[in-house]
């Protein structure tokens, strides 16, 4: 019946949740890479016995994504992604429905695929014998929040990087700015491939940003489409350009882009229990956390021990200082210092023109919920900006 010798599953984003259904769901008829998915991991047929077989990621991953015999004799079913149990990761998770793919074969003229909820496990909707049955499968995976430019997601820019050729059959894409990561190249994972590489994974990127879940990757804008041509990516994973590019295809650059912070967000504009140090009113310090410029239009503060970022100035929005969550999903707070609910950043005002001053005190304190971030009140020219943020926490 079904000649071919893998499936292709593929994920989207919708709502609605279930439980069991049966896949009978379709948005369209195109294969999944037109619908701008990437894959996710080849899962191969484990043998069981001739009346149960499993269908596990062959990557580091290990995970189960179908089986076949288990629910009904010769019923193939595609295991829940994202309720109790589910494989997939909980940034994948947020939104969405998943699909199954089995590619051309004799029967079919074209790929044909069926889809579900991220809640819900499905049956494929015809039997399928032990012969039939193919030898792997193949996971795909695509998540954009819309089809507009990121900033109207609140996606902020982390950087524009340019193509330098090595040569016609390679090229790399490097930041601008002092220090140049490379954050693309085409050629070199395969022929006219063009890969993005993973932000915050071993060797990523990101660095102090990694508390960002998911990442953009744009081409430029066309005449044909106004908007970036964007693709969403999870912060630990590496993408690949869903269509090949020829030489005279590149871009001559992209765009990075990073979602906001994982927390809930506000305006730093609560006073706390006084206009003393926070020591007075039993907070103790948890850092001084010193300034690192990555351009002259974005920095980050980290802790001068531990290291770990508590605040960045230019990626919510230009010239906006933004003080991380502490104990937020990717907070640098650990599970001790989490028992304190309230928080404190202070900095000092000395650069600033009297204008931003309280009664010319030089140095000011906002407080907030431990699972909060918040954005400083006034915005910060590059000269005005504190060399320091000290966070404190109560005790």
């Amino acid at each position: 019946m079904l000649a071919s010798s893998f499936v292709s599953l593929a994920l989207s984003f919708a709502t609605a949740a279930a439980n069991h259904v049966t896949c009978t769901w379709r948005p369209g008829l195109e294969t999944p890479d037109k619908y701008g998915y990437v894959s996710f991991c080849t899962a191969r047929k484990e043998y069981i016995d001739d009346k149960h077989q499993r269908f596990m990621c062959t990557s580091d991953l290990s995970i189960k994504v179908a089986d076949w015999g288990f629910l009904g004799e010769e019923i193939l079913e595609m295991a829940t992604p994202c309720n109790g149990g589910g494989y997939a990761k909980k940034s994948h998770c947020d939104k969405g429905s998943w699909g199954v793919c089995f590619p051309p074969s004799k029967q079919y003229n074209g790929t044909t695929c069926r889809f579900w909820d991220r809640f819900d496990d499905c049956e494929w909707p015809v039997f399928l014998s032990f012969f039939e049955l193919p030898d792997n499968v193949t996971i795909w995976y695509n998540w954009t929040p819309g089809p507009e430019d990121p900033n109207k997601y609140n996606y902020t820019i982390l950087c524009q990087a340019f193509k330098y050729e090595d040569n016609h059959k390679q090229a790399r894409y490097l930041c601008k700015g002092p220090n140049q990561v490379k954050v693309a190249d085409w050629g070199y994972l395969r022929p006219k491939t063009l890969e993005f590489g993973t932000a915050c994974n071993g060797g990523g990127y990101g660095g102090q940003l990694c508390d960002r879940r998911s990442w953009g990757v744009c081409l430029p804008k066309t005449f044909e489409n106004p908007n970036l041509n964007c693709r969403y990516m999870d912060r630990y994973d590496d993408c690949q350009w869903p269509q090949l590019l020829a030489y005279d295809e590149l871009p001559e650059d992209v765009t990075i882009c990073l979602s906001p912070a994982l927390a809930n967000h506000f305006f730093c504009n609560w006073d706390g229990p006084g206009a003393d140090v926070p020591e007075k009113y039993n907070y103790e310090r948890y850092c001084s956390a010193i300034q690192t410029w990555a351009d002259d239009t974005h920095a980050t503060y980290t802790c001068e021990l531990s290291g770990v970022k508590v605040a960045d100035w230019g990626y919510l929005q230009e010239g906006v200082l933004e003080i991380a969550t502490p104990c937020n999903g990717g907070g640098y707070g650990d599970k001790h210092e989490c028992s304190s609910h309230n928080w404190a950043a202070c900095v000092n005002l000395s650069n600033v023109n009297s204008t931003h001053k309280v009664n010319l005190f030089p140095w000011k304190c906002y407080y907030f919920s431990r699972h909060d971030d918040c954005q400083w009140p006034t915005a910060f020219t590059k000269s005005e900006l504190p060399e320091t943020v000290v966070i404190y926490r109560d005790e």
